[in-house]
C-alpha cells in the first residue's frame, strides 16, 4: 500500500497564521496518494483575509510557489465559524487566478453549513468559486477531546462530581472577550438578587477591559431589546467582580487546549457563552461546553440554535428533564437569549445540594465517562468519514486521485 502524501502547510508563510490545528493531521490521514502536491492554507482571520489584499496575496504567493500541475489546495476557514461575507468570494477567486490551481481542485474546509450555503447563494461569487467543496468537523472539539484524554481531565471530573456542594456557585464563563450576548448576560446576572451565586470569568482582567471598548456595536441589539443603555451595561460589567483567569493564553484559540480545574471545582454548573449567538447564520459549537462536561458540570449554552440538541446527539446528558432547554429551538437570537436567561434563573433558584443527589451524580459521572470511552474516536472517525466521502466525490468529478 502506498503511503499517504505529505500535506504541505502554507501557514508559515503567513505572519497571522498562528499554531497548526488538528485539521492538518486529519488531512494527512484521510488523503490518499495523489498525482500532485497537497497544499493546506489556514485563513485564521477571514475578516482580515477579506479586507486586506496583501494578506490574501501573501497566501497566493506561497501557494503559487508550490502549485505544480496536479496540485490540490485545501483552504481552512474553520477558525471561528464566521458569518459569510461577500468579500470572501472575491478573495477565493483571486487566489485561484493567482495560483493557477483549477477551482475543482480547491477544497474549502468549513464546519459551518450555513456559511457554505450563503457562499453558494452569493451574488458576487463566480460560478467557478461556487464549485469549491465543503468539509465538516469542528477542529476545536477534536482538539479538546484529544487534550482531555492526554492530560487526564476525566479523573478530575469524577473527583469534582464527588466533592461537596456547599459553598459552590455557578460559573458564567465569558472566555476571551465580552461579545454582545456575553456582556448582556453578565450585566443581567450582576443585577440579580442572587448575584453572589455566580462567578463571572474572563481570560484575564486586562482582556476584559480592553475588549469592553470594542463590545458596543455587538452589545447594542441586546441592550435595545432590554431597554438598557449600552454605556450603563459596559460600566456595570467593568465594575463587576470577575474571576481573572490564571491561564494567560497567547492566543484565544489556546483556550481549546487549556483547563482551569480550580474554577470548575468552585462551581456546580456552567453557563457557557459561545463565540457567537447567531440568528442561524452559524451552525456549530466549540470546545467550551465540552470542557464543562469533562469536569462534571451540567451545561446551559448561550450559542447558536440547536446546539444543546447537537450535544445530546453526541451522547451527553443535557438534563433537559430538569433544565428548560426549549430556548434551543428558537432561531431569532434575542428571543432565544431571553428564554435562556430564564433557564439560568431557574438553575440559580435550586439549592446547591440538588446537583449532588445520587441520581444526578450518576448522570454527571456518565458524561465524564464519555471522555474515557470511544466518543472521541467516534467523533474523529465521523469527521474523517465525511472528509473521505467528500474527496471521493471530488475524485469522481475531476479525475483526481485524492
Amino acid at each position: 500500500m502506498s503511503e499517504a502524501p505529505t500535506v504541505h502547510s502554507l501557514n508559515p508563510y503567513l505572519a497571522d497564521s498562528g499554531r497548526e490545528f488538528v485539521t492538518l493531521d486529519l488531512l494527512q490521514k484521510v488523503v490518499r496518494p495523489t498525482d500532485g502536491p497537497v497544499l493546506y492554507l489556514r485563513v485564521k482571520n477571514p475578516g482580515r483575509f477579506e479586507r486586506d489584499a496583501t494578506f490574501a496575496e501573501g497566501g497566493a504567493a506561497a501557494v503559487g510557489a508550490l502549485a505544480t500541475p496536479g496540485a490540490t489546495l485545501f483552504i481552512d476557514c474553520s477558525g471561528e465559524g464566521p458569518v459569510f461575507r461577500e468579500g470572501l468570494a472575491a478573495r477565493f477567486d483571486a487566489l485561484a487566478d493567482a495560483t493557477g490551481i483549477p477551482q475543482d481542485r480547491m477544497v474549502f474546509l468549513q464546519t459551518n453549513a450555513v456559511f457554505f450555503r450563503d457562499f453558494l447563494e452569493s451574488r458576487t461569487a463566480s460560478a467557478a468559486s461556487k464549485r469549491v467543496r465543503d468539509m465538516f468537523g469542528h477542529h476545536y472539539a477534536i482538539e479538546t477531546f484529544r487534550t482531555a484524554i492526554n492530560e487526564g481531565w476525566p479523573a478530575r471530573g469524577h473527583a469534582n462530581v464527588e466533592a461537596p456542594a456547599e459553598g459552590r456557585r455557578i460559573a458564567l464563563c465569558l472566555n476571551a472577550s465580552p461579545r454582545g450576548h456575553r456582556t448582556m448576560l453578565a450585566y443581567l446576572m450582576a443585577k440579580r438578587r442572587r448575584r453572589d451565586k455566580v462567578i463571572l470569568t474572563f481570560r484575564t482582567e486586562v482582556q476584559r477591559k480592553i475588549s469592553a471598548d470594542h463590545a458596543r456595536a455587538m452589545l447594542r441589539p441586546f441592550a435595545d431589546a432590554f431597554s438598557r443603555d449600552t454605556d450603563e451595561v459596559l460600566e456595570t460589567l467593568a465594575n463587576a467582580p470577575v474571576h481573572a483567569s490564571a491561564f494567560e493564553a497567547a492566543q484565544s484559540y489556546d483556550l481549546a487546549f487549556s483547563l482551569e480545574p480550580e474554577l470548575y471545582e468552585q462551581t456546580l454548573l456552567s453557563v457557557v457563552t459561545e463565540t457567537e449567538m447567531s440568528n442561524g447564520q452559524v451552525d456549530r459549537f466549540s470546545e467550551k461546553p465540552l470542557k464543562a462536561f469533562a469536569m462534571g458540570h451540567p451545561v446551559i449554552v448561550f450559542g447558536n440554535p440547536f446546539v444543546m440538541a447537537r450535544l445530546k446527539a453526541l451522547g451527553f446528558d443535557t438534563f433537559d428533564d430538569i433544565l428548560d432547554l426549549s430556548f434551543d429551538t428558537i432561531v431569532p437570537r434575542i428571543h432565544r437569549f431571553r428564554k435562556a436567561v430564564r433557564a439560568v434563573d431557574e438553575a440559580l433558584a435550586r439549592p446547591p445540594g440538588f446537583w449532588r443527589s445520587p441520581e444526578i451524580k450518576a448522570r454527571l459521572h456518565a458524561n465524564v465517562a464519555l471522555f474515557e470511552g470511544t466518543l472521541a474516536r467516534q467523533f474523529e472517525d465521523r469527521v474523517m468519514g465525511e472528509a473521505r466521502t467528500l474527496l471521493d466525490t471530488i475524485n469522481a468529478r475531476t479525475g483526481a486521485t485524492l
